[in-house]
């Protein structure tokens, strides 16, 4: 629902850009996490990012997943 709303605020161009800059930037983050998860034989989130960040890496994320979804 997005898609459009970015094409139509920053203009065909730039909008499209955003999308593939966009689109880059999620298959590079999923990269990232299949490797490590695989690697460390993780099978959740927080001991993912517990792997990857440390005890306070994994605290702030935490804190940062639970403000993002209340809003």
């Amino acid at each position: 629902m997005g898609l459009p709303a970015c094409v139509k605020k920053l203009g065909m161009v730039s909008g499209l850009i955003a999308i593939v800059l966009a689109a880059l930037l999620t298959e590079k983050s999923i990269e990232f996490m299949i490797r490590f998860s695989r690697a460390g034989n993780i099978t959740s989130y927080g001991s993912l990012m517990g792997d990857a960040f440390g005890k306070y890496g994994k605290a702030l994320l935490e804190i940062c997943v639970v403000i993002n979804n209340t809003g």
